[in-house]
């Protein structure tokens, strides 16, 4: 008997776990909550937050919302384009539209608007390990502000019409991939201060005060971006220990690249300033920077200008061709000691710049120049100069081939007329 009892009770106690086991498991599934103005689980984005648990996805309808969003447990909130465009969030000017304050955050496919006092946000980020994409923010104080933010990712979105577009405040770690930050009304399309590690790649930003600013933020690597019709393409402020690789300023109604503040150590490489208003690359008390591969053509004052103690820059490989390539007024390194290597025009030796008016010689059939040494930009250059200036490369003994090649010629000619005769 008491056998059999103790069968019943493991048999009993066994289905109880199994029923706990499904309990628990059932409760760990991830749930979907739809929220449109009929026929859906909520008719508000923020009554679908606080209903849904960790992991949960907000699917949210095409319509207007009128609400300030606070968003503070991990979660998925998308935007669905049910016929009437990405959902909008208005935020009716006052507070945030969406604000994130929980790690772990995906916001997808919104429209942010109307937060327009100064200090808030179209999306307002206060975490990290967050996913912003695919998002529209306009008519805001900031479009997508960063706040103390680290690891979070935004990418695909679009700041206008905002007093500034994309604002990263004392944040480090974040990449920003294939944002637009266009026609923002205060000054800034893309706007980093006090922040570090940053990564920006394939933004644009165009027809702002400045394009891309990075104030006191060093260690970041901007690649492959566009700054255009700004006022400032991109601008580096008291920042140092930054990347700048890839990247094109043209069209600014000023400088295309601008170093200034103390702006020291910096890397600047294969980028392409042209048919800027006034320079294309611009230092004003920057020292200890390296400029190689870039190209800066066609800008309306200088190529190039250094000034008030913009001292040791190395600026060599780089392809100057304006009306006035290049002004410094400083001390300066225009050129490494030459180097096997293609150059920024093909030839086989490194050395100096490329400089459309240069006319010295190249006597030696290397591709670097010989004479009228060091160049100096018509006086511009006004210590030292560029020894190595490249040239389009010649072969030595060409003119002596050229000449024995003709004579070869008219004596063939003549061979063939005296037959005829």
């Amino acid at each position: 008997m008491k056998t059999e009892r103790r069968r019943i009770w493991k048999c009993l106690l066994f289905a109880i776990f199994l029923t706990l086991l499904a309990f628990v498991s059932g409760g760990c599934a991830a749930d979907t909550y739809t929220v449109c103005s009929r026929g859906c689980d909520y008719t508000s984005i923020q009554a679908a937050i606080n209903a849904a648990h960790t992991g949960d996805t907000i699917e949210v309808h095409s319509g207007t919302y009128y609400e300030n969003v606070n968003v503070a447990k991990p979660l998925i909130l998308r935007g669905k384009d049910t016929g009437g465009g990405k959902p909008a969030v208005d935020a009716r000017g006052g507070g945030s539209a969406i604000t994130l304050n929980a790690n772990g955050i995906t916001v997808d496919g919104f429209i942010a608007i109307n937060a327009s006092s100064y200090s808030q946000a179209g999306i307002l980020v206060r975490s990290n390990d967050s996913i912003v994409i695919n998002n529209t923010a306009s008519n805001n104080g900031y479009g997508i502000y960063l706040l103390s933010s680290s690891y979070n990712t935004i990418t695909g979105n679009t700041a206008s019409n905002n007093y500034y577009g994309i604002y990263l405040l004392s944040s480090s770690y974040n990449n920003l991939t294939s944002n637009i930050a266009n026609s923002n009304n205060f000054y800034y399309g893309i706007f980093l201060a006090s922040s570090s590690n940053i990564t920006l790649t394939d933004n644009i930003a165009s027809n702002n005060y400045f394009g891309i600013l990075l104030d006191s933020s060093n260690n970041n690597f901007l690649t492959s971006n566009i700054a255009s019709n700004n006022s400032y393409g991109i601008s580096l402020g008291s920042s140092s220990t930054n990347t700048l690789a890839g990247n094109t300023a043209n069209s600014n109604n000023y400088h295309g690249i601008l170093l200034s503040e103390s702006s020291n150590n910096n890397t600047l490489t294969d980028n392409t300033v042209s048919n800027n208003s006034n320079v294309g690359i611009y230092l004003d008390y920057s020292s200890n920077n390296i400029l190689t591969g870039n190209t800066a053509n066609s800008n309306n004052e200088f190529g190039i200008y250094l000034l008030s103690s913009s001292n040791d820059n190395h600026i060599y490989n780089n392809y100057f061709n304006n009306t006035n390539n290049a002004w410094d007024d400083c001390t300066n390194i225009w050129n490494i000691t030459k180097t096997t290597g293609t150059n920024i025009i093909g030839g086989s030796w490194l050395g100096g710049n490329y400089w459309s008016d240069y006319t010295g010689e190249d006597t030696g059939g290397d591709g670097l120049g010989d004479t009228l040494l060091p160049y100096n930009s018509s006086g511009h250059i006004v210590n030292g100069g560029d020894w190595l200036p490249a040239q389009q490369p010649s072969i030595p003994g060409f003119e002596a081939i050229f000449a024995f090649s003709s004579v070869l010629a008219l004596v063939y000619v003549l061979r063939r007329t005296s037959r005829r005769i």
